[in-house]
């Protein structure tokens, strides 16, 4: 192991490292948890858009876990890094489905996964994106 950190020259962050491994064995509930709501609530999400989606688009939503991967695509879209991109909205066509992503945004804004400027101009463009 220490060739390897040597090889890296990762001797150099040895104590940084540390830290960072002492933190997350602290915080490990915590992680844990934000990862059981996470993954509940994309399957919550998932069930829904499937019950919404899956008569007007059966093509798209044939299943659960077609409409569990569009969860984690529109996730993946909301995310900071992929608004600059611009929203896509593959799938997703009826208003209910609209709704759903607006409601997945003021959820990700209420456990703080979003600022609140960055909350206001997604919010802008789902408002958008929905009245087109």
């Amino acid at each position: 192991m220490t060739r390897l950190l040597r090889i890296f020259k990762l001797h150099r962050f040895n104590n940084t490292l540390f830290v960072i491994g002492s933190i997350i064995k602290e915080k490990k509930m915590e992680l844990m948890m934000t990862g059981f709501v996470t993954t509940i609530m994309l399957v919550v999400s998932s069930f829904a858009m499937f019950f919404v989606e899956h008569q007007a688009q059966p093509d798209k939503f044939n299943n659960i876990f077609s409409a569990l991967w569009w969860e984690v695509k529109i996730w993946d879209d909301l995310s900071v890094d992929n608004r600059i991109a611009g929203y896509r909205s593959d799938c997703a066509s009826t208003q209910k489905a609209h709704v759903e992503k607006l409601q997945q945004l003021e959820e990700m804004k209420r456990l703080e996964l979003v600022s609140e400027t960055e909350y206001k101009e997604l919010r802008e463009e789902l408002i958008k994106r929905f009245v087109d």
